[in-house]
């Protein structure tokens, strides 16, 4: 039986941390390798680097609690991925989903829902879960749908984050 706990590292040398530093980049490597070219990536930058680079900021903001961390663990107690959230400072009763990542061998098995799903026993019922997704991650944009996810037109949220609305749509759902 899966379960899921939340992750509160003592330092960023925490060996979880470099575990899931490890998931993150392999979840988002092979499909972004396929549409690298439509990512706007810096020319300075490889693919790889530029993950682990995002994965170091999700991390940072772990190490300095100012994001939550829930791993979601294998019946056979493996890491299969991770969720992280941040509460909107605009909004108490909503919650920003900034990371969510399944390790590729256990994708398409359930444990990203189950992570979504463990939200419910967290944060109170009238929560408004929402985050951002590339326009162009139709994986992640299925997933979300599957989940009953809506795609409001927020622009300005958008912006508010620091994303390019050309290139990401919001999703917001609730439990």
């Amino acid at each position: 039986m899966s379960y899921v706990e939340e992750f509160i590292p003592k330092t960023k040398q925490d060996p979880i941390v470099n575990e899931l530093c490890r998931i993150f980049i392999s979840a988002f490597y092979e499909f972004y390798r396929t549409i690298e070219s439509e990512l706007n990536i810096s020319n300075d930058k490889t693919l790889k680097t530029w993950l682990e680079e995002t994965a170091n900021e999700t991390f940072d903001d772990v190490c300095s609690y100012q994001a939550r961390c829930f791993i979601i663990y294998t019946s056979a107690k493996c890491i299969a991925g991770f969720l992280t959230t941040k509460i909107d400072e605009n909004y108490a009763s909503n919650v920003y989903l900034s990371q969510c990542a399944i390790d590729p061998k256990f994708k398409q098995q359930g444990y990203g829902r189950i992570l979504l799903q463990f939200l419910s026993s967290i944060y109170p019922p009238e929560t408004i879960y929402f985050g951002f997704c590339r326009r162009i991650n139709q994986p992640a944009l299925d997933f979300y749908r599957k989940c009953n996810a809506t795609f409001p037109d927020n622009e300005q949220l958008i912006i508010n984050y620091g994303y390019n609305p050309r290139d990401y749509l919001v999703f917001q759902f609730t439990l």
